[in-house]
């Protein structure tokens, strides 16, 4: 699809930097989710691109961690945006490793 190469020419273009991406998902049908990531993880580390990507959608979260279990050399990491109990006004980010990240998606943990 047209987003599966924009993200492809954006990493090809992110080389030695950073790439930015929100809702990742967006125009990509969840079968594809999984081959999208893999592609990321391989470029990222080929071309030395850390990659922020967001998403609303669990399906995203079930492939990036799937992939994730495959690539150990990366420093995969799932930051959840949370409000606080006691003071709503408050939000913290919670963060999930590559390990954390498999017990949340076995355990159907909310994320989003």
């Amino acid at each position: 699809t047209k987003r599966a190469v924009w993200l492809g020419c954006a990493l090809v273009t992110s080389q030695n930097g950073i790439l930015l991406v929100d809702e990742i998902e967006n125009g990509l049908h969840y079968s594809i989710q999984p081959d999208l990531w893999r592609m990321i993880f391989e470029t990222a580390q080929e071309l030395d691109v850390q990659v922020f990507a967001t998403t609303h959608s669990y399906d995203c979260v079930q492939a990036f961690e799937q992939v994730a279990q495959d690539y150990e050399r990366s420093e995969s990491m799932l930051v959840s945006l949370r409000r606080r109990e006691e003071d709503p006004e408050d939000i913290v980010a919670v963060l999930s490793d590559r390990d954390e990240l498999g017990t949340v998606v076995e355990e159907n943990i909310e994320v989003r």
